[in-house]
Parts: structure tokens; sequence; C-alpha cells
């Protein structure tokens, strides 16, 4: 069966990892952290200095909401998502206020995230690049500066992407990388926070580790010798993630390079002939999997498997939970989206000769889907 998924784990993992745990320290204060700090520095181009790792992508969002202060306020978002980015909104003590999707896409609507925006209490837009695929970065980057609202970008399954021609990181105030099992680059579990403001950074910092510096300063034998000015978090990275994802560093290039030429030869295809999620115009995506549009997703997906090639919906909307069912509102163009989207397989264990298999698979189907 071909994975819609799979873990990447370098060969050179197993001997990094054991020399971590012959050293006897396995911590957040290990210099391996801030080794993989500035390793994800020259691979995202963003300063060294701007750059948070902490335990988990979810983690890392509640840091930045914490950082804008969302408590008892609201954040304009998109309901297709990965669960995290919602209960994330819930943990910094925010609501989520939902934005419609733009037709035939699974990616947040402008449009649709302005005129939530306008709305009593929203304090941040938070966009989801989804499947590694961008919204339209520069239309919501204008729209938080109309707004005067922090931009925040749940990019946990497009590292490494671009738009307009620089890093995504240089769109958001805030952006968000995960390093969970299956991402492109994973530590076991994990995520990083890419702040536009180094202060912003240095505060984010602390309040990973309960509010406390690293470095001691004069009559200070402990960390907790010194006096903690802000109430935070125990979300760090600790060694041993940072040693896995180190090596991960090392060929991320040629991972990410294979995901988009599988994404290519979908794209050619299936042009003119399957519904599939558009790649805006100058953005350079980093596929972590590839959405088509199909009538039926659950026999499309039986139909994948009986070809041996697994295909699925692995998320729900966010707003179908029942614990944040009441701030359901009419998004159209989100319950196509969820009716028909289908994930196809695009990641970098899948060769040339394989992705052409899927997608003569795909091909075969006799009952695809038309516009909404």
């Amino acid at each position: 069966m071909i994975p819609l998924l799979s873990a990447r784990i370098p060969p050179t993992a197993a001997a990094a990892l054991r020399k971590v745990l012959d050293s006897g320290y396995v911590g957040g204060g290990s210099p391996l952290v801030a080794l993989f700090e500035k390793g994800l520095a020259q691979a995202l181009g963003a300063p060294a200095e701007c750059i948070v790792t902490t335990n988990s992508g979810t983690a890392a969002i509640a840091l930045a909401l914490r950082l804008i202060d969302v408590a008892r306020c609201r954040v304009v978002t998109t309901p297709m998502t990965f669960i995290a980015t919602t209960t994330a909104i819930y943990e910094a003590g925010g609501r989520p206020v939902w934005a419609d999707v733009a037709p035939g896409t699974c990616q947040i609507d402008p449009g649709g995230a302005e005129a939530q925006a306008k709305t009593a209490r929203v304090e941040a837009i938070m966009a989801v690049a989804w499947a590694g695929f961008l919204p339209d970065l520069a239309a919501l980057r204008s729209i938080a500066d109309r707004r005067h609202k922090p931009f925040v970008l749940d990019a946990a399954q497009a590292f490494g992407a671009s738009f307009g021609g620089r890093p995504i990181h240089e769109w958001a105030d805030f952006t968000i990388f995960s390093f969970a099992p299956t991402k492109h680059l994973t530590t076991g579990d994990g995520g990083a926070l890419v702040c536009r403001d180094p202060v912003e950074a240095k505060r984010a910092r602390r309040l990973a580790w309960f509010g406390m510096r690293r470095d001691l300063r004069e009559g200070e034998r402990f960390a907790s010798d010194q006096d903690i000015l802000e109430s935070g978090f125990k979300i760090h990275m600790n060694a041993i993630a940072a040693a896995l994802g180190i090596e991960g560093l090392k060929g991320i290039d040629d991972a990410l390079a294979r995901c988009r030429m599988n994404a290519a030869i979908y794209r050619v295809a299936f042009a003119g002939r399957v519904d599939m999620e558009g790649s805006i115009e100058g953005s350079t995506p980093s596929p972590y999997t590839f959405t088509i549009f199909v009538n039926d997703p659950a026999a499309f997906g039986a139909y994948m498997e009986s070809k041996g090639i697994q295909a699925a919906q692995p998320h729900r909307r966010n707003d179908g939970n029942a614990f944040a069912h009441t701030h359901r509102r009419l998004l159209p163009n989100t319950d196509f989206a969820q009716a028909h989207y289908v994930s196809l397989p695009v990641g970098w264990w899948i060769d040339t000769p394989t992705a052409h298999r899927i997608a003569d698979a795909v091909l075969a189907y006799p009952a695809l889907v038309g516009s909404p």
C-alpha cells in the first residue's frame, strides 16, 4: 500500500540519538537546540534570533497567540485545517471567528477573512497553509495591516514554502511550523515559531520555559534564582528532538524537491480532467498531500485502496466538533470542500513512476466532480 503519509527518518538519526543519550544531557538547555535553530534559520532564510523551537507545532501556535494576548478575544481563521489550529485558540483563551474558504479550494478566502475581521473583539487573523499549499498571503497581509491586526500563519505543513519570491515567514507577524512525525522535517514531535520582531521572539523564548531566562546573571546559581516576570509554559524543545531535526535538515531540500516534482506530475496529468486545489501564482508550495475534489470521497478512497494507494480525508472541518459548534456559521464553500475533498500521497517516498501510477489510477475513476 502506498501510504498517504510517512515519517522521513534519516539513516544517520540512530547514531545521532545514541550520542545524545550517551551524553547524559537531554534537556532543553542543550547546545543542540541552539544548533538546530541555527540550521532552521539557514533552511528558512530567517534570523536565528527570531526562531523559537517548541515541543509541538500546536504549542507554537498557542505561544504566538499568547504573545498577541487573544484571551477573551476572537481570532479570524478557517475551519478547514487540522484540529490543532482551533484548540490552540481555545488554549490561549480566545474564540474562533470562521471565515469561508475560497471557491473550489481549501484555503481561507481573503475577502471573507476581512469581513469577519470587522466584527467585535477580533484580535488577530490566522491563516493556514492547507496541505503545504498557500493562501493569498499578499492579500491577507494587506488586510491585517489595514485592520491593524497581527497576522498569524499556521504553516505546519508548509516547511520551506515561499510566496512572491520571499519565504512565507516574511509575510506574517508569527509563522508556525510543525515537526510532527509525518511532516517534511520531523523531530519526533516538535515545532517552531518564527517571529517577525526579534523582541517578541526573546519574550517567546522565555515563555516557552516557564517565563525563565536560560542565561544566569550575577548572583544567580540556578535558573530558579531569577525573578520570573511573566508566567509561561513548559513547551521548549529538548536535545533528543533537536538531534533528530539536525539530521533531517541535511536532506530537506531533496525531500521538498521530490514533493514538488510529484505535485507537478499530478497537475499536468489532471489538467482539464480533475478538479484540484490551485496554486497561487508566484507561490512555491511545499506539498504535504495533494488535494483533489470528487463526488464521493469514501467511495473514491475505497477504489484507490483497491489499487494499493491510500487516499482519504485526514482532516474534518473544525467547526463540526461539539466544543466549537456554537461558533459555527454558514460557509457554503467550506461545505463543498468538506463534502468533496480527498488527499492524495505526494511525498518524498514517491518516485516518478509511482507518481504516474497514482495519477493514472485517479484518471481511471469514473465519477469525479464538477465545480461548486
